[in-house]
């Protein structure tokens, strides 16, 4: 847990350079975002490597 929420890392191999969480269709992304989307919470990805890694952070309770 940090400061500004809890953030839980999803590494993800077979995501190519072009791939975009915004505009995806696969099921992944649906059963990922759609409860970061209910949650008022953010989905970031981190390129620095092969593949990539998804940063999902919620917000702490108020």
């Amino acid at each position: 847990m940090h400061s500004y929420g809890w953030r839980f890392p999803i590494p993800a191999k077979a995501c190519g350079a072009d791939f975009d969480p915004r505009t995806s269709e696969r099921l992944g992304m649906q059963v990922v975002g759609l409860p970061v989307k209910q949650l008022k919470g953010a989905l970031t990805i981190h390129r620095a490597w092969a593949g990539a890694r998804f940063i999902v952070t919620l917000p702490l309770a108020a």
